[in-house]
């Protein structure tokens, strides 16, 4: 799917600017790897697809704290106040049901996300250690304590699975980098600031305000774009790159 800002403009609700385009002011926004727009409200997710509109509505579990739509056909949908997920299949409805993680003994998460085989990940802050929970909440793998790799507080900022590498943004520390099983690999040593793209051998991410890539295998870290206001969101699709300043989104070609 080729996204454009006339299709943004559409499900978005937007008016132009000059340029630029007007968010919703309760919404966050999300794009994923196909072009489709999400909209996150504290109880609501909203897409459009194909001219039609989805919506996913929970005003029992508390405020939406994480989606993850790395698989727009398994969404993973995290209530940190209920300490609960939900999964979505691609027009929003239910997959399963609700999972509570106190139940697996899981009472404090750092981060979560999807996992590429079915399951999720998980960032357990009292055993400080990534595990894997498949399907059927069977607890399959774990890594090493956080405390033997890193010296300090570990505060998760962001937690991605891509091509069954697990990735770990720890604040002021860098990216911990593990396999399908849980083993580390390495810690790549660059520091965001929040939000990251991993896009091999490129990583992009949000860092003073600019949005940097960091090339794993060269090591080079260049200057993308620098913004003239706090950037909240980037998302770069092809060669178009789409970033939030405040509730204004804009892109630019790259």
């Amino acid at each position: 799917m080729r996204l454009t800002l006339f299709s943004i403009l559409i499900f978005l609700g937007l008016f132009i600017q000059g340029q630029n385009l007007v968010l919703d002011s309760l919404a966050q926004i999300r794009i994923d790897e196909l072009g489709n727009i999400y909209k996150i409200y504290p109880q609501k997710l909203v897409t459009e697809k194909q001219g039609k509109i989805y919506e996913y509505t929970n005003r029992f579990l508390g405020p939406i704290h994480v989606v993850d739509i790395s698989n727009p056909l398994r969404i993973l949908v995290y209530f940190k106040e209920s300490n609960t997920v939900v999964f979505l299949d691609n027009s929003l409805s239910p997959i399963g049901n609700e999972i509570q993680l106190d139940e697996q003994s899981l009472f404090e998460i750092g981060g979560i996300c999807n996992s590429e085989i079915n399951g999720f990940w998980v960032f357990n802050v009292l055993e400080q250690r990534l595990q894997f929970f498949d399907s059927q909440m069977n607890k399959q793998h774990e890594s090493r304590a956080f405390n033997e790799l890193l010296s300090g507080e570990v505060l998760v900022q962001d937690l991605q699975m891509i091509q069954k590498q697990i990735y770990v943004d720890v604040k002021n520390k860098g990216i911990l980098v593990f396999d399908m099983f849980g083993a580390y690999l390495k810690t790549l040593p660059f520091k965001t600031d929040y939000a990251i793209q991993i896009s091999e051998p490129q990583i992009l991410y949000i860092k003073e305000n600019a949005i940097r890539a960091y090339h794993t295998e060269t090591l080079e870290d260049k200057l993308v774009f620098k913004a003239e206001s706090p950037l909240l969101y980037f998302r770069l699709i092809g060669k178009t790159l789409f970033y939030q300043e405040g509730k204004i989104l804009k892109s630019i070609n790259k």
